[in-house]
């Protein structure tokens, strides 16, 4: 199976995992664009919602970023 109908596969489970109804078959510029559509209704963490109804801010820090998160300083000597 090629990588293309790898990706095609991933994006019609994403699809069909949200509830999302179409016609097969669909090529994957339309499957891009139903997840696309979609995407900003679940692209919600539940801590963000609780912060902002607390009136507080969530400050996100690069990943992988050594001066900003100690533990890659812990993790580089191992």
């Amino acid at each position: 199976m090629s990588n293309n109908e790898l990706e095609k596969n991933r994006y019609r489970k994403l699809a069909g995992t949200k509830g999302e109804v179409y016609e097969k078959p669909l090529n994957k510029v339309g499957l891009m664009n139903i997840v696309n559509r979609i995407k900003p209704q679940f692209n919600k963490y539940v801590i963000d919602e609780y912060v902002k109804s607390k009136n507080m801010v969530v400050l996100r820090l690069p990943p992988y970023h050594c001066e900003l998160n100690p533990i890659e300083l812990a993790w580089s000597s191992v």
